[in-house]
């Protein structure tokens, strides 16, 4: 049952090569699957790739012996022709730091300026991005993303042909901070990855929704295994309507990953994302028991099945490659939003009726909730306190504001 609710297969199918290799090595440690199917598995992945090490050693597992000698020849010529094509520029980057803050400062730092002024070649920044892409290949992340992040300043204003390749180079900077767990940056990679998509300068209607796609599994690392518990800016672009459309196309699995970031945002969770995600559970024919939870808490106010849908989620998050880390503070946040939920039809409520028992925790939950509420000193139980005025026109101007967003959002698709 848990190979059938794993969604590595479905996952891998939007990420690059090293990303997937990065997820199976994960699952084979957690015995999920036989070892000989996810060794297969891994075979078929870095083939695709330039590791010939981890590709050799795969295959002994397998017991099968691969030649790689002349392909690893090959790429080493390669490499040093990249080296050499580029060696000019490299060295003017290197020697002239202050140089380079100034032209940026100046808005002229780009391929065009270093040959105006310093008689560099543009083929050699071309170079440099082969460079750039043969080291994250070879599985030099650190080194690709230093000379992708290059590459990215001197083209920032092209335009043209060299569109394609600019993008190219987002998305491998991308990949190359997830694998050397530089989240930090492969967080502000996203965001400039998201613009760039909404920016609507790559490809076409279809071609977003696919980037979309691809993007927001991509953020599942940096979101779910950075070790940051604020997940906030994942939740929100999951609720932009362009990406609710991509999730519902064509990838409804994704719901477990959007559902988890919802739990996780308690303190700010908005109700219209709830509701919105509840509307969208009902359509879609995907579940797991984390979605399920969702719907036992919001559609059906169905709390002891709640609980036991919790009880389910622990085999599922433990075995999920990105949720395995948060797995605690999910079902301690789970926790607080049924007492959330229950709270919003209920006064006066009793905690043990909702298995809570120990009040400091209890207090704990109410404050991190942010409810308007009092615990009692005798007895386990919370006193909900109506909402003010203020309080209530708050929400409703949210809700408008959320609805104006989408009309806006929906308006700039047809034009």
């Amino acid at each position: 049952q848990m190979a059938e609710m794993n969604l590595t297969s479905k996952v891998a199918s939007f990420l690059d090569p090293h990303l997937v290799l990065s997820m199976l090595d994960s699952v084979k440690e957690k015995g999920i699957f036989a070892n000989d199917d996810i060794s297969k598995a891994m075979l078929s992945v870095v083939e695709k790739t330039k590791l010939f090490e981890k590709h050799a050693a795969i295959a002994k597992d397998l017991g099968q012996s691969v030649d790689l000698e002349g392909k690893k020849k090959e790429v080493e010529e390669l490499q040093n022709s990249f080296s050499e094509g580029c060696k000019q520029l490299l060295g003017w980057i290197n020697d002239n730091a202050s140089e380079i803050e100034k032209l940026k400062s100046e808005k002229k730092y780009s391929a065009a300026t270093l040959n105006e002024k310093y008689m560099i070649e543009k083929k050699e920044v071309t170079a440099l991005y082969r460079l750039a892409k043969l080291q994250y290949e070879l599985g030099d992340y650190s080194s690709a993303s230093t000379n992708l992040s290059r590459y990215i300043s001197l083209t920032l204003d092209s335009d043209g042909e060299s569109n394609d390749q600019y993008f190219s180079a987002i998305w491998g900077k991308l990949s190359a901070d997830i694998l050397n767990n530089q989240w930090k940056s492969a967080a502000g990679v996203v965001e400039e990855i998201r613009e760039l998509i909404d920016s609507g300068v790559f490809g076409s209607a279809l071609e977003q929704l696919h980037q979309r796609t691809w993007l927001l599994h991509w953020s599942l690392f940096p979101t779910f295994k950075s070790g940051n518990e604020d997940v906030s800016k994942f939740v929100e672009t999951c609720f932009l309507t362009n990406y609710v459309n991509a999730i519902q196309t064509s990838a409804p699995h994704f719901l477990r990953y959007v559902v988890a970031g919802l739990i996780l945002n308690t303190g700010k969770r908005r109700k219209t994302d709830v509701t919105e995600l509840t509307r969208v559970l009902k359509q879609e024919t995907y579940s797991d028991p984390i979605t399920e939870f969702l719907e036992s808490v919001v559609a059906n106010f169905d709390f002891d099945n709640a609980q036991e849908k919790l009880k389910a989620c622990s085999d599922v998050l433990s075995n999920d490659f990105f949720l395995c880390g948060v797995k605690d503070a999910f079902e301690e946040n789970a926790k607080i939003f049924i007492l959330e939920i229950y709270s919003q039809i209920h006064q006066c409520i009793n905690m043990e009726v909702l298995g809570i028992s120990d009040l400091d925790q209890v207090k704990k939950w109410v404050e991190k909730a942010s409810l308007n509420a009092k615990v009692e000193n005798d007895k386990v139980k919370v006193i909900v306190s109506s909402s003010s005025v203020h309080e209530q026109l708050s929400e409703k101007m949210n809700q408008l504001l959320s609805l104006n967003n989408h009309v806006n959002s929906v308006c700039s698709q047809e034009n």
